[in-house]
């Protein structure tokens, strides 16, 4: 699609909605990451239509940001297994603090997942 949204789209389709319809569409566009406009289209066309833009959904946001929490745990992971293998000695408080953090991202996730948004 060529041409500014403007100039491609010069047809509106008003809906009216109560609030709890227009809190409930809202939450919908966001969790699949369109606009109201975008979001609209999709059901009326029954597909995200060329020139839609899409945005990461908030879980996944959500999801990326313990993502990367998950990697700097796994990287200090990685440098007590090396102290380890090396013979050296790794502090119990250091392994139990790396447990800690593992646990808590883990839970993090679990409720990033479970949560109703």
């Amino acid at each position: 699609m060529s041409g500014s949204q403007k100039r491609q789209r010069g047809r509106a389709v008003m809906v009216a909605l109560t609030d709890d319809e227009h809190a409930k569409v809202q939450a919908d566009a966001e969790a699949l990451g369109l606009s109201l406009s975008g979001y609209g289209r999709t059901l009326f066309l029954g597909a995200v239509t060329p020139g839609t833009q899409t945005r990461a959904p908030r879980d996944a946001v959500e999801l990326a940001r313990l993502s990367g929490q998950l990697g700097k745990v796994g990287a200090n992971l990685n440098q007590l297994t090396k102290l380890g293998n090396q013979g050296q000695l790794v502090p119990p408080s250091v392994l139990a603090a790396c447990l800690a953090e593992v646990r808590g991202t883990i839970a993090e996730i679990a409720e990033a997942i479970n949560h109703d948004y």
